[in-house]
């Protein structure tokens, strides 16, 4: 389960370290960022989040399942 509530699951695919991510920051409390997520991983990365966000990560039914399981 993820201690935060937005996740961003692959920020290495969009941020080649000039991003800016105030503005993103200011949605959520508090962030877990990954610089890539396997997909192995991504259920329990998400855990409970309200925000998550994805560039190349696939977010589908069975990660969606899963994370219901371990939320």
């Amino acid at each position: 389960m993820a201690p935060h509530p937005a996740v961003f699951l692959d920020l290495a695919s969009v941020d080649r370290g000039d991003l800016d991510l105030a503005a993103l920051r200011r949605v959520a409390a508090s962030w877990a960022t990954y610089a890539q997520t396997p997909a192995e991983l991504t259920a329990a990365r998400i855990g409970d989040a309200m925000v998550v966000v994805t560039n190349k990560v696939v977010v589908d039914r069975a990660v969606m399942t899963a994370c219901r399981a371990c939320a």
